[in-house]
């Protein structure tokens, strides 16, 4: 076993680079949206006698105005002043602006937003005012572009994704490393401790600077700008980033007077580890959603397992760096009676987390996220293994073998903090599949009719119809009629009863889907009540 731990010891830092390199690339991309847009008014695609005073979007969960960027296109492309995002009657779920005085024309508005789990939004939606637009197919081009000009800032992505490997990695060492100080009280682990503090804290710090550029959509040389920093301190990410930023004070107080300590400092240490496992549940995906309490609940509980787990494994390596002495070998063992429960809790709050944010199988392989899950699984499971190589090591005093596995076990780990800094800033499984499917279609040779299925899964749902005129323009038709039907299964047809509630807007709700598949919607319209065209055929693909 020595010369595999000559071997690989000096390679232990190329895993580890290679592990931050994945989370970058994984984690970069800085527009990954987990709050969906859902109603806006003006609706999309409405026709407007008059221009409206203000601009409403509403959201499936609650959204950061602080950064909310609400912006108003005229046709030329040309922006127009609009107020300051505000949350309409405190609803945060929904973000207001004050509309200028807006003549007749099309316009394009584009927003961006920041979810509850601090991650961005954003997207684009069009209406008129009076007459008629010129050219539809150009308003959707024209949104599209100006989306494309609000897709964030990559570098930001990326300088955000090592800053969060950097704070998970310091972050369980200084709790974990806690813990088992506290239990122990040996004090060969005061230099770790005071690494992982000062690591946790830069990696703090630069995520506090990056994320303004990165939620913002904002030049990377923002970041450091009084007023970007300021408007990332009130949002949710900031005020539990300064949070923690005061535990590690504390820690570090509690660190440097350790020898002259009383009593008081165990208490002390375990509170303000406990923050920094609490405070990155309350900034992540346990925070919104179903379950929300539980869900929380869980997550701390793998966090904090986590870090026991991992903390204490980079103390067991500073101990095998001076051999297992009498004393030594009892912090081992002390760890090593830990992280069998520590290990078990991950697991249990990881299938509890799993089931909550992917739910099927099929979301498993279907979604970025739940790829990301199964690569994290498998490395779990790999550091399982490793762990029982090491209790068996340490059992009979195989100190080379020991420090072998536990070379082995770091590699691994960094690879678990890589795929855990892409899981943080990917959209849950079971919200990606909860997606609306979209596709735009001819009847006959002047009508186009945009289909909505929302959402596109096994269920209730509904079925929304958007009927325009070759330019593009919401265009009036007197009827539409809708039927899914899945060839070549034992089901019948399942009618989708369409009522009229707008101008070239029909919409038929709590229509239930039995099975996944891929469901035939036929749609049939009545221009005027003497004429009647069928849309081309339509492929929805119904998930389970």
């Amino acid at each position: 076993m020595r010369p595999v731990a000559r071997f690989l010891r000096p390679r232990l830092g190329v895993a580890v680079g290679l592990a931050l390199a994945a989370a970058l690339g994984l984690g970069a991309p800085a527009a990954s949206a987990h709050a969906q847009l859902l109603s806006t008014d003006p609706a999309a695609g409405s026709a407007l006698a008059q221009g409206p005073s203000r601009l409403v979007l509403r959201f499936s969960e609650a959204v950061e105005a602080t950064f909310g960027s609400v912006r108003v296109y005229d046709a030329g492309g040309h922006r127009l002043a609009t107020g300051r995002a505000t949350h309409p009657r405190g609803a945060r779920d929904a973000v207001a602006v004050t509309a200028p005085a807006l003549g007749t024309g099309g316009y394009v508005v584009t927003w961006r937003v920041i979810s509850a789990d601090s991650h961005p939004v954003h997207g684009a939606f069009t209406f008129r005012v009076g007459g008629r637009v010129a050219d539809g197919a150009a308003a959707r081009a024209e949104a599209a572009r100006l989306i494309a000009m609000h897709q964030g800032n990559a570098a930001a992505g990326w300088l955000l994704g090592m800053a969060r490997f950097a704070a998970f990695a310091a972050l369980a060492v200084a709790v974990g490393g806690t813990a088992l100080v506290v239990a122990t009280g040996w004090p060969g682990a005061r230099k770790l401790l005071w690494a992982s503090l000062l690591g946790a804290g830069v990696a703090l710090v630069a995520g506090l600077a990056v994320q303004g550029p990165y939620a913002g959509a904002l030049p990377l040389v923002d970041a450091l700008k009084p007023s970007v920093v300021g408007e990332v301190l009130h949002t949710r990410f900031g005020e539990v980033a300064v949070i923690m930023l005061g535990a590690l004070v504390v820690g570090a107080v509690v660190l440097a007077r350790i020898d002259r300590a009383g009593r008081w400092w165990r208490p002390t240490a375990l509170a303000a580890a406990a923050v920094l496992v609490i405070g990155p549940a309350l900034a992540g995906h346990a925070s919104v959603g179903r379950l929300v309490p539980l869900a929380l609940a869980f997550d701390v509980v793998h966090l904090g397992a986590a870090a026991v787990w991992i903390g204490g494994l980079a103390v067991l390596v500073s101990l095998l760096r001076g051999g297992l002495a009498e004393r030594r070998k009892a912090v081992a063992v002390t760890f090593s009676s830990w992280a069998l429960p520590a290990a078990a809790a991950v697991v249990v709050s990881g299938l509890f987390a799993t089931w909550r944010q992917v739910g099927t199988w099929a979301a498993v392989t279907a979604t970025p996220y739940g790829r990301l899950l199964l690569a994290k699984t498998v490395a779990v499971a790999g550091l399982l293994g490793l762990a029982v190589i090491s209790r068996q090591a340490l059992r009979r005093t195989q100190t080379s073998r020991l420090r072998t596995a536990v070379i082995l076990e770091l590699g691994v780990v960094a690879v678990v903090f890589a795929l855990t800094s892409a899981l943080v800033n990917a959209v849950p499984a079971r919200a990606a599949l909860a997606r609306p499917y979209s596709v735009e279609v001819h009847a006959g040779p002047s009508v186009l009719v945009d289909v909505v299925v929302d959402p596109a899964k096994v269920g209730s749902l509904a079925v929304h119809l958007y009927t325009l005129g070759a330019d593009g323009a919401p265009l009036d038709v007197a009827r539409a009629m809708a039927t899914l039907s899945l060839p070549g299964r034992p089901v019948d047809p399942i009618s989708a009863p369409l009522t009229k509630v707008g101008p070239g807007h029909f919409a038929s709700y709590g229509v239930n889907v039995p099975i996944s598949g891929r469901w035939s919607l036929a749609v049939a319209l009545e221009p005027t009540p003497a004429t009647a065209v069928l849309a081309d055929p339509i492929q929805v693909p119904i998930r389970g």
